[in-house]
């Protein structure tokens, strides 16, 4: 059933392009608008979604800027998808890319329907996992602008979908890193040690179960998070890596994480790590826009842990309700069939 016209704020990007792909599947949307400063032809694109956005009208402009080129038509519902997800980035850029962007549109928004996502990591850490009236203690600078970007929404007719780690086909931030450090110490022929311990949560949704949460929720209002529920720790990623990469990862005590000064970790890991991604990817002939790049911030032990129960009472069930092995490796497949990491898993 077709919903009327769609705008995709930031649909350029990994979660975006995915929705669109969905959306046209699924038959859902009347037409499908692109907003990105982006362009797909100069975006890392697999050959799917290049087919898909031939059906797409694709606008390019600075949203926080000069969002008026975007909203050239009615529309029913507009997700938001500009929030920046890069670490390690000035914190302008993180503002420009929330609150400004809301900011600079809600002149333009009318009666459209606002579909927020933001992030879980809103809240404060929480093992147990965060329900969506618990703690808003943000521990990243993401986290603090992606909360004061859902402030702003106050009194616009929306509503706001807080996501786990995003894993999937085209996956850039949740599961190639890990599998690249991986491929590192294979190289190096060494154990793979990490902070914090196996207990460290990290709640995950695959991208298909995100887009179709978008399309469940988009006419409720409210708070929603968006996750598997299936209680993602830190040794649920090694012990998939250990197998997909025959390597053994193991983890400092939480005395010495504790003691440990992340910034000289964080240096010390990149030393260790560039090098021989780098020779990796020469060897393979191959220009890889993800890196192996430890950022401090991402150190410090703080679980992301969410509830979906919320999620739940409306219904939803999930295709995917946990993270496999064999979801890992079709993640990291699909980016080796587009030529963006070597192949890594031969």
């Amino acid at each position: 059933m077709e919903n009327g016209n769609w705008l995709i704020l930031g649909g350029v990007g990994y979660i975006g392009r995915n929705l669109c792909q969905f959306l046209l599947e699924s038959h859902i949307a009347s037409h499908i608008t692109v907003a990105d400063k982006a362009l797909p032809a100069t975006s890392n694109f697999h050959p799917i979604h290049l087919e898909t956005f031939a059906s797409i009208e694709v606008i390019q402009t600075d949203l926080s800027r000069n969002p008026s080129k975007a909203f050239n038509k009615e529309y029913r519902y507009i997700v938001n998808l500009t929030g920046e997800t890069r670490g390690d980035l000035p914190e302008s850029r993180y503002r420009m890319c929330s609150v400004g962007v809301i900011q600079a549109c809600k002149p333009f928004i009318g009666n459209s329907k606002w579909i927020e996502i933001s992030t879980g990591l809103v809240y404060k850490s929480n093992k147990k996992g965060a329900k969506e009236n618990e703690k808003l203690e943000p521990w990243t600078i993401e986290g603090r602008w992606r909360l004061e970007a859902e402030k702003s929404l106050e009194g616009i007719n929306s509503v706001i979908l807080r996501s786990a780690r995003v894993y999937g086909n085209g996956d850039f931030t949740t599961i190639a890193p890990r599998a690249i450090l991986a491929a590192v110490y294979l190289r190096l022929k060494k154990e793979m040690k990490l902070l914090w311990g196996s207990d460290l949560r990290i709640s995950t949704i695959h991208i298909r179960d995100l887009c179709r949460a978008i399309v469940h929720l988009k006419d409720l209002e409210g708070v929603f998070n968006v996750t598997d529920g299936a209680d993602t720790k830190q040794e649920d990623f090694s012990r998939i890596i250990e197998s997909l990469f025959h390597i053994r990862a193991n983890y400092y005590s939480r005395v010495i994480s504790n003691l440990a000064s992340l910034q000289a970790v964080a240096e010390e890991a990149n030393e260790i790590h560039m090098a021989p991604w780098g020779a990796i990817c020469s060897e393979a002939g191959i220009d890889c826009p993800i890196y192996p790049y430890v950022e401090q911030e991402n150190l410090d032990g703080s679980h992301m842990a969410l509830n979906s129960q919320k999620l739940l009472s409306t219904g939803f069930t999930f295709e995917q309700p946990r993270l496999t092995e064999e979801n890992v490796r079709q993640s990291l497949n699909w980016l080796i069939e587009y030529q963006v990491i070597p192949n890594i898993i031969k």
